[in-house]
């Protein structure tokens, strides 16, 4: 069966890299009622092959030695090898010690870039039999990508030297993870309603993320009655990772009840969605942690006997689904313990990514309740039957009856990749110190996250799940 949600939005975007500028009108969300658990098929990543080698290639001022190390260590890899461009006078990664027998050097004579051009040319010419896997592009020039592309087409992955210091956790992943590296895509939608101060930092901290060479569309989802300075301003953010959306309700949504659910992202080749309010801030950390756990949910038996539908940026402080009045979510209780990962029942709405295939079966259930519909009883010993004017509401609901989960992370005091700024809105009135202290929470800080996790294959070891009571279980 095949239902057409009806709304109305205007659509701007800007291409990256084109300059192009289009215009289009949407008027309906598609979606369908099965749960497709398995988001990307292991088969297909399995038949891409990775080949025998991994190939990094380094330009003249790169020695990022503990992702190096990080690649090196990862026994699931039959080969790492690392090629060092320099030009005449400039120092070799000599810093690197044992490393540096790992490290083949091409273009030490050469004087200018067009020189080192050809060394590469040269090398590239002579060994693509020998280098069949992925390509890291290491902070390389346009020319120096495009002449890899010209031998490993797809299989470059061209990213600054900036992203490529953040990979340490590369180390844990599986071989099929490392393949599937350009085919688990997110899309980001960031939801408005011109909040400017607190939308203006959000800004900041996408632009401040690490986003590895991929490329992700950004769309915004304006209310209706969004003022020309926020439009405008929108309009001018620069976003080089991918087409840029700018979409503006002409009917005002009546609040987030009906503004998240319409503003998800359907189609394309996404297979998550990362959903982020204005009043939001993220770490430049928070896409690594997306892309670490992402990658590792393929092919996990976990992931699909648990149905996770989503991953969380945020760490919760407070039990709001309980029975009685809120209270603090006793992690010694639940045994969750710092560093681990954990499943809870309550999907997160300050930061998180959502698999479409589960958000398609969402909408429709979005839809029924919107109509006035009760699909199901209300939910046992909770405070949730009681909201009004919430999506979350309803996915709790949707997710309590079909048994679904959203992955966790725990770190000391909480800190987390997003963090609540309590914008004044529909359901937020009035800020005092305590609710600071509640829902605002310190955000994660270079990538001593990885050293932090107790267990580094994420779904490999028995986790613990919350439900809406803040009580846990083993699975």
């Amino acid at each position: 069966m095949l239902l057409v949600f009806f709304y109305g939005l205007v659509s701007h975007s800007t291409r990256r890299g084109s300059g192009a500028v289009t215009t289009r009108f949407y008027s309906e969300n598609l979606y369908r009622t099965n749960v497709r658990t398995d988001f990307i098929s292991s088969a297909h990543i399995a038949s891409v092959g990775l080949g025998n080698c991994i190939t990094i290639f380094l330009t003249d001022e790169s020695c990022p030695d503990a992702t190096l190390s990080a690649f090196l260590e990862n026994t699931e890899l039959t080969k790492v090898q690392i090629i060092h461009a320099r030009t005449q006078g400039s120092q070799p990664c000599s810093t690197h010690g044992r490393l540096s027998t790992k490290i083949q050097r091409i273009g030490a004579g050469c004087e200018s870039s067009k020189c080192q051009l050809h060394a590469l040319g040269t090398y590239l010419e002579s060994s693509i039999e020998e280098h069949d896997g992925l390509f890291f592009c290491v902070g390389c020039s346009e020319q120096e990508v495009h002449i890899t592309k010209a031998y490993y087409d797809l299989r470059v992955i061209d990213m600054r030297l900036l992203d490529f210091e953040q990979l340490v956790w590369v180390r844990s992943l599986r071989k099929l993870e490392m393949v599937a590296w350009r085919h688990i895509r997110h899309g980001i939608v960031i939801v408005t309603t011109c909040r400017m101060d607190t939308l203006r930092a959000l800004l900041l901290d996408i632009q401040s993320a690490y986003f590895f060479g991929d490329s992700i569309d950004l769309h915004f989802a304006l209310e209706a009655g969004a003022s020309r300075e926020c439009i405008e301003e929108l309009d001018a953010f620069e976003w080089s990772h991918g087409t840029k959306y700018l979409n503006r309700r002409i009917v005002p949504s009546g609040g987030p009840q009906v503004a998240i659910p319409e503003a998800f992202v359907l189609g394309g080749s996404t297979q998550f969605q990362i959903i982020l309010e204005d009043d939001v801030r993220v770490s430049d950390q928070f896409y690594s942690w997306l892309k670490f756990v992402t990658l590792q949910m393929l092919d996990c038996q976990m992931c699909e006997r648990e149905n996770i539908f989503s991953v969380s940026l945020y760490t919760p402080r407070v039990v709001e689904t309980g029975l009685g009045a809120r209270s603090r979510l006793n992690f010694e209780r639940t045994s969750v313990n710092v560093g681990d990962v954990f499943l809870y029942e309550v999907p997160c709405s300050w930061g998180a990514t959502f698999m479409e295939s589960y958000w398609l079966t969402a909408l429709e259930y979005f839809q029924q309740r919107a109509a006035g519909v009760n699909v199901f009883p209300a939910i046992p010993k909770t405070r949730v039957n009681g909201w009004t004017g919430s999506w979350k509401k309803w996915l709790i609901e949707l997710g309590y009856y079909r048994k679904w989960s959203t992955i966790y992370v725990r770190f000391a005091n909480e800190t987390s990749f997003s963090t609540n700024m309590l914008g004044k809105g529909k359901h937020i009135l009035y800020v005092d110190e305590e609710m600071r202290y509640n829902y605002s929470v310190p955000l994660v800080k270079g990538t001593d996250w990885y050293a932090s996790l107790r267990y580094k294959r994420l779904f490999e070891t028995r986790i613990r799940r919350i439900n809406l009571r803040g009580i846990a279980d083993e699975i």
